[in-house]
């Protein structure tokens, strides 16, 4: 039997025995139940003290306090610390910190660092996990800067730094765009020996990612091999999109085949990322067969996955499978948006096919897909080419209509598709719609 249960039938048998439990009674109970993770029973007494009109004293405060905030009720740990100087209490490290705690789960990181500025204000130590909850408190609030400020005074009052502290910093970082900064603080955990994990690695190399630092992120895997820890899908996938950003397609094929070999499991965003990295770079071929590769291996495409691959038929107006990429995006209820359109007009206008580059403006309406600029500059230089002027000038008369922005190189296709086709009359009106609009020609 455990010391909250001893305590429970204690004041069960005052109870039966018809004497009043006193306030150092209760405090006992609330006190033992509240170590014990009985947090329930612990804010029942304490509810149930305050009903019979006892004081509570510091021992009762302080349990209710560490019990509400670990059931994340930190509304009403607020309530109980603010009652603590009223009641000639003096505040103490523990309750604050489950109080902190509880903000952090909950995102309230102005609470938070209010309740650390009071402890600090009280000339109180904060403890390892103070700094830990605090810190996690601004990555959740998107506070970088506040999270490495309390990194610096967890050092300067030599409160050791844990996994979790570094960690939660790093991952502030990593919100903050900081790529450099959670770098740096990833290389001091490796050489202060402080033990980190795969997720740690992954918030830096998700930084990097977001920067197209390549480099750096390829750097963690060697920095993650020394301290034997293990990447992951999403320490992956990451440095793939890192080296698609970076227009190295070469490093995210090497890293698909690694993952292969390592056994760690590829899913849509590897492909997708791998699949944009080519097509960016230029290697549509190699882009439409990882695409089809991704099929064969079971894994679902996702929108990404298919634009890549319609672009990559842009890049060489491979109009046929272009199409037939939509069509299959169609059929498995994939969703498509605006640049899965504008890549296949763009594969149709490449080779002429202004016909089907219609077709494909007709399904985006249908589908109620946004028309943007790209798409319809897209589909008047199809008909450009095919000597549509007629159409080329609806389509532009459309983009009047709906205030969708026309550039010069729109402009520059209608006028020549109104000069191949001997319509100078129409050339020379837009040319000085491009006069009075001040576009250079």
């Amino acid at each position: 039997c455990g010391d909250w249960e001893n305590a429970l039938q204690l004041l069960s048998l005052l109870a039966q025995s018809k004497v009043r439990s006193d306030t150092i009674a209760l405090s006992s109970a609330i006190s033992a139940c509240e170590k014990a993770a009985e947090w329930q029973k612990s804010l029942w007494l304490f509810t149930a003290m305050v009903r019979n009109h006892l004081e509570p004293n510091g021992i009762s405060l302080s349990a209710a306090i560490s019990a509400f905030g670990k059931c994340g009720q930190w509304e009403k740990a607020l309530h109980l610390i603010d009652q603590m100087p009223k009641n000639m209490v003096e505040l103490e490290t523990v309750p604050l910190t489950a109080a902190i705690s509880a903000c952090e789960k909950r995102g309230e990181w102005e609470n938070a660092l209010n309740l650390v500025s009071g402890m600090s204000q009280a000339r109180m130590e904060p403890s390892t996990i103070t700094f830990s909850a605090t810190i996690s408190a601004c990555e959740k609030g998107g506070k970088w800067e506040e999270a490495l400020q309390f990194l610096s005074v967890a050092r300067k009052v030599k409160v050791q730094s844990s996994e979790i502290t570094v960690s939660a910093a790093i991952s502030a970082c990593e919100k903050g765009a900081e790529w450099e900064k959670a770098l740096c603080l990833l290389r001091m955990m490796s050489q202060t020996m402080v033990e980190f994990a795969t997720i740690t690695c992954n918030a830096v190399v998700s930084a990097c990612e977001k920067h197209g630092q390549w480099e750096h992120a390829l750097q963690l895997f060697s920095i993650m091999a020394e301290h034997k820890v293990e990447p992951n899908a999403i320490t992956y996938n990451a440095t793939i999109s890192s080296c698609d950003k970076g227009g190295r397609w070469e490093k995210s094929l090497q890293l698909l085949g690694q993952m292969h070999g390592s056994k760690v499991e590829t899913n849509s965003i590897t492909w997708s990322a791998a699949i944009t990295a080519c097509e960016k770079s230029g290697e549509w071929e190699l882009a439409l067969q990882l695409f089809d590769l991704m099929a064969q291996v079971k894994i679902e495409a996702t929108t990404i996955a298919f634009n890549a691959a319609v672009s990559a038929c842009a890049h060489d107006g491979v109009w046929e499978k272009a199409f037939g990429l939509v069509i299959a995006m169609a059929l498995a209820k994939v969703e498509m948006d605006t640049f899965t359109f504008s890549a296949a007009i763009s594969a149709c206008e490449r080779s002429r096919e202004w016909e089907r580059a219609l077709q494909l403006l007709c399904e985006m309406e249908q589908g109620r897909v946004e028309l943007g600029t790209s798409p319809l500059s897209a589909a008047i230089s199809a008909c450009e080419k095919g000597r549509q002027w007629e159409k080329a000038l609806q389509i532009f008369s459309a983009m009047a209509r709906r205030k969708i922005d026309s550039g010069t190189i729109t402009f520059n296709a209608v006028i020549s598709a109104c000069q191949k086709s001997g319509e100078w009359e129409k050339a020379l009106q837009l040319c000085s719609v491009i006069a009075q609009r001040k576009i250079q020609p």
